[in-house]
């Protein structure tokens, strides 16, 4: 039996993107809760872990929002790439020798330059998905702290 490469990458991609959109939800989530559950509080220096946490959850959803941004460009490329070879077959037939030789350099750079542009977009999304995944683990730590703390001064253990 043989495995559908592209199907198989396709079900991954998919799997990963909602991945990525549950974990928006949950930092626009954590975001309301924590801000609605601080409404009526005066600083104090036992908020600030929660305070990281607020600026974590930020930081995380711009950089969740960058890398589905940046997936869509490399989608683009993707799809432009794979269009190509297409449409050169399709334009070149109706060219004479000369244009159809200026037609093929200006193909043949395009699509260099959308490779490359393709190559950068998918480094630029792994840096994006890196710190998008470090401040979601940093607020969601920063929150458990002071959740901790809060219960503790609750308790009377400090």
């Amino acid at each position: 039996m043989a495995i559908d490469f592209e199907e198989h990458q396709q079900k991954m991609n998919e799997s990963y993107e909602k991945f990525i959109y549950y974990t928006l939800a949950l930092d626009v989530s954590a975001l309301v809760y924590a801000v609605q559950k601080t409404n009526d509080k005066i600083f104090e220096w036992s908020l600030l872990p929660l305070g990281l946490a607020l600026i974590s959850w930020s930081i995380s959803f711009v950089y969740g929002i960058k890398w589905i941004h940046l997936k869509i460009d490399y989608y683009a490329y993707d799809t432009y790439k794979r269009i190509l070879p297409q449409l050169k077959n399709e334009i070149s037939t109706d060219l004479n020798p000369h244009e159809k030789k200026e037609f093929d350099q200006i193909a043949k750079s395009i699509s260099s330059n959308t490779q490359e542009a393709g190559f950068k977009s998918r480094l630029r999304m792994g840096t994006k998905l890196n710190l998008y995944f470090f401040f979601l683990m940093f607020d969601i730590l920063s929150f458990l702290f002071w959740h901790i703390y809060e219960m503790a001064k609750r308790s009377s253990i400090i």
